[in-house]
């Protein structure tokens, strides 16, 4: 992290810069909740819009 200006850039990973334990497997598993999270509500609209995925 470089520090600019009173505050720091990020290294794209908030677990690295916060200095958690295995920040690549934590980066990881919230980028497939996110996934998860975004195919949910997907499936949600088209439900209630009528639509029927087969």
């Amino acid at each position: 992290m470089k520090k600019d200006d009173g505050y720091e850039i990020s290294s794209g990973n908030i677990f690295a810069d916060l200095g958690l334990s295995n920040p690549e497997e934590r980066l990881a598993k919230a980028n497939l909740a996110i996934q998860i999270n975004t195919i949910i509500k997907a499936s949600c609209s088209s439900r209630a819009t009528g639509h029927r995925s087969t």
